[in-house]
């Protein structure tokens, strides 16, 4: 007696599958040699949820249709097939039917007799999407879909809702994100200050004789200052015209000044308002501050 099987195009005899049921137990009958996990519904036994998953199934389809060519009555009759039911290539679902097939997807997943219930199926989608990411072609196709829409409020405090949550769940993740803004935001901050002030370069050259380690735009939290002794852990700057020129700027500048401090920093401040400083000056300013 032989049995019609899937490896090639012959068939496997009884001592071939007594063989292989003999090493395995419950193998695959499909003929790919994994183990059986799944029972489908024509009672046949198979390592993926559907047969043509199957990595047998997929060669003998390959290879059956490699370099074949639809006939024409094949062609007419698929052609027939679309006028009765023509495919959506490129037509949009109106919102109706949006809905209905997210909440049968939803009910798909919350069912507990659906197979998407199981751990292991959830965990096999979750380990499919981690660690993919965009074509380039597929980054523009969203940029385009995208372009001049605007987020509800509804969807925004959705999003800054789950944000919250998943920050106060995961302390690990909260402490890396804000690393990782501030040293975002001080490199574009350095990015943005191009031209200097005379005075703040003027300032530059004295201090640069004085101390020649100093360095100039120092990030210090997501802040860059002027001016950094990084061992003695002294700030200098030098304030213009746009420091002062609302409340809010004033408001600021004591805000980011209260917080570099609170960092064990201490700040020498010279305004537009005050006699520019000479070196003898700055040296018994540095020197108050140190005491």
């Amino acid at each position: 007696m032989v049995r019609f099987g899937l490896i090639g195009k012959g068939a496997i005899s009884e001592k071939h599958i007594k063989a292989i049921e003999s090493i395995g137990g419950n193998l695959c009958d499909y003929g790919c040699g994994k183990e059986a996990n799944y029972t489908l519904k024509n009672g046949k036994k198979c390592c993926s949820l559907k047969f043509n998953s199957c990595s047998k199934i997929k060669e003998r389809n390959s290879r059956s249709n490699k370099g074949k060519k639809l006939s024409e009555q094949t062609k007419q009759k698929i052609l027939e097939k679309w006028k009765i039911n023509p495919p959506r290539l490129g037509k949009k679902h109106p919102e109706s039917t949006k809905d209905l097939i997210s909440k049968s997807i939803k009910n798909l997943w919350l069912e507990n007799n659906s197979i998407y219930h199981l751990p292991e199926v959830r965990e096999k989608n979750r380990l499919s999407i981690i660690g993919k990411t965009h074509t380039k072609d597929g980054d523009l196709k969203i940029s385009k879909k995208l372009k001049g829409k605007l987020k509800s409020e509804q969807h925004r405090q959705n999003l800054s809702i789950s944000a919250k949550k998943s920050f106060e769940n995961n302390p690990v993740l909260r402490e890396d994100l804000s690393n990782r803004m501030k040293s975002w935001q001080c490199q574009y901050m350095l990015k943005l200050i191009k031209n200097p002030s005379k005075p703040e370069l003027k300032l530059r050259d004295m201090v640069k004789e004085l101390f020649p380690n100093c360095e100039f735009q120092h990030p210090i939290l997501n802040y860059a200052v002027d001016i950094a002794l990084i061992q003695e852990k002294i700030v200098i700057e030098y304030d213009g015209y746009y420091h002062f020129n609302c409340k809010e700027s004033i408001d600021y500048g004591i805000m980011r000044q209260n917080r570099i401090q609170n960092e064990g920093w201490k700040i020498i401040r010279y305004t537009m308002f005050d006699k520019f400083p000479d070196k003898e000056q700055l040296q018994n300013d540095i020197r108050e501050v140190l005491k």
